[in-house]
């Protein structure tokens, strides 16, 4: 028990860190106040709370990542609690891309601290890398293209 108070400690206080550097580039990035995104933060670090707890606690093996997925994906399904509307309304002032900026900082120290390690790839394993990323934009392009002409969006 005291691992898992522990564990949810520290990842408390690092969801509390992200949730800061994400708050400081909402304000200067978009202009939004941070009081406007302060609700969609605090439903965020609690769904990653729950997440983190469910991934140490149900013993199947299954990531934190999923589970967090699967609780933000439960309450914001529409009818299925009370408060889902306003859980959806309140996470709508998070800008997306926001969120993606601590993960991309987070990646890019990695990489820094294994630069040794990423420069023994070589140009084969970027090249790979390329055509991984390409792909997976032109895949992703492809499917929302498709779905969105299905629907008559466009």
């Amino acid at each position: 028990m005291d691992k898992i108070k522990s564990i949810l400690s520290d990842s408390f206080m690092a969801f509390v860190v992200v949730s800061f550097i994400m708050t400081l580039g909402i304000w200067v990035g978009y202009g939004t106040s941070p009081l406007v995104v302060l609700p969609g933060l605090v439903i965020y670090v609690f769904i990653c709370i729950v997440g983190v707890l469910l991934a140490r606690i149900v013993p199947v093996p299954f990531p934190a990542v999923g589970w967090v997925a699967i609780v933000g994906i439960i309450l914001s399904v529409p009818g299925l609690f009370p408060w889902s509307a306003s859980f959806v309304s309140y996470s709508d002032k998070v800008p997306f891309l926001a969120t993606a900026t601590p993960a991309l900082a987070y990646a890019g120290i990695a990489v820094g601290k294994d630069w040794s390690k990423f420069k023994k790839i070589g140009w084969k394993g970027i090249l790979v890398c390329f055509l991984v990323f390409s792909g997976t934009f032109i895949g992703s392009a492809a499917v929302a293209e498709i779905i969105l002409r299905l629907t008559g969006a466009i």
